[in-house]
């Protein structure tokens, strides 16, 4: 593991009189994004250098320099807008141009927003609509996401977070738990889609050993979680279910053998 250290210098005009602590945390409240902005940029600096020379390590008549691209890449961070020109190399071999540095953090193409720069408005989304998100997270920041970008975000989410493995037969769950609660359903353009049910299931190999989730649904009924629930768990060996006694639960995930313990 490498370490990078950074030294910096900071200058501040501090007036003789009327001066209050107050006056010092606004101050590097106001600066502390600049400064981080600048952090970044030596941190890229330094990680291109090194992996430049990686490179030429391997093979130092096939990996050759060749500039740096025209125009700076940006990158839309928590505090601020980075605009960084990534440098370029030569691959003789497959004659090729790539950027090093990109290969080397595994920068995603076509993206400016980093996902660390939408965590505080996706949090907001879940409480409020998209368009409130943004402009919320704006008049918090001074720069936040369009609804668009964030509406976006949330899809890729689902879609990457939403998957449960095809099968949790192998492990050897004896609780269930299960739980649900209504929700609002957003579509485009901030359009409500009306109410429906969400619901989830955590299950535990016994006592002692921690509750971990196996799936969670929404808008489907319990009978179709249980069936989903049967198709990926041994259902069979469970033993005990742990629920809050909603509609649905008992007769549809209760089974032969199990008992149900109310929380």
């Amino acid at each position: 593991m490498d370490e990078l250290e950074i030294s910096l210098v900071l200058r501040y005009k501090v007036p003789k009189n009327g001066f209050r602590f107050n006056g010092v945390l606004r101050g590097l409240e106001k600066d502390k994004d600049i400064l981080m902005r600048g952090v970044v940029k030596v941190i890229l600096q330094v990680l291109e250098e090194k992996v430049i020379e990686e490179y030429k390590g391997k093979d130092p008549k096939r990996y050759l320099k060749h500039g740096r691209r025209t125009i700076g890449r940006k990158f839309l961070t928590s505090f601020g807008e980075i605009s960084y020109r990534l440098a370029q190399m030569y691959d003789g071999k497959r004659g090729t141009i790539f950027c090093p540095l990109i290969r080397k953090l595994s920068i995603l193409p076509y993206k400016q927003y980093q996902g660390e720069s939408l965590e505080a408005s996706v949090g907001q989304v879940i409480h409020l609509s998209y368009r409130l998100a943004s402009k919320e997270s704006q008049r918090i920041r001074g720069y936040a996401p369009s609804k668009s970008t964030l509406y976006r975000r949330v899809q890729e989410l689902a879609e990457g977070y939403g998957q449960w493995p095809s099968s949790y037969k192998h492990r050897p769950f004896q609780f269930l738990m299960v739980d649900g609660t209504s929700v609002k359903l957003q579509g485009g353009r901030g359009k409500s889609l009306g109410k429906t049910e969400m619901r989830w299931a955590f299950a535990s190999e016994g006592v002692g050993k921690r509750f971990e989730p196996v799936g969670f649904w929404v808008g489907e009924q319990w009978s179709a979680i249980r069936k989903d629930l049967e198709r990926r768990l041994d259902y069979g060996r469970l033993q005990v279910l742990f629920s809050d006694g909603g509609p649905g639960i008992e007769e549809n995930l209760l089974s032969c053998g199990m008992r149900q313990l109310e929380i």
